[in-house]
């Protein structure tokens, strides 16, 4: 990464004998299929400015990447992509809401589980 800022950023990786690869635009949430940005390269790069050289660990070592340039998001133009998000987000949010209720209840009820009563409905126990 410091040999990179020191030096453009394709001599230093061709420098280390790494590749430069370029990926294509993508969003916060969703990237192309077979993108080359990890999850943790993403992140990274959206807290990062146009320029900045920013790394994220990878299975086999680390990715380092530079940012480009940030294309602004034009909402409404690409309307399946926001359904689609905004229908992770409910789910997200229902399922967040209902783990959140059953929290207070087992604290306000506290359960005990009958794990022989439990095997016995499931079919994986005797009853003895």
């Amino acid at each position: 990464q410091e040999r990179a800022r020191a030096t453009s950023f394709d001599a230093a990786a061709k420098a280390g004998g790494y590749q430069v690869a370029t990926s294509k635009p993508f969003s916060r949430f969703i990237r192309p299929e077979g993108s080359i940005v990890s999850d943790d390269l993403a992140t990274a790069l959206f807290k990062a400015k146009p320029g900045d050289i920013v790394s994220a660990p990878t299975a086999g070592g680390v990715a380092v990447a530079r940012l480009v340039k940030v294309i602004d998001a034009k909402p409404g133009e690409n309307e399946a992509e926001w359904n689609s998000l905004k229908d992770e987000l409910h789910k997200a949010m229902g399922t967040d809401m209902l783990a959140q209720l059953l929290a207070a209840l087992r604290v306000r009820y506290p359960v005990k589980i009958n794990r022989a009563a439990v095997n016995i409905v499931a079919g994986t126990g005797s009853g003895n």
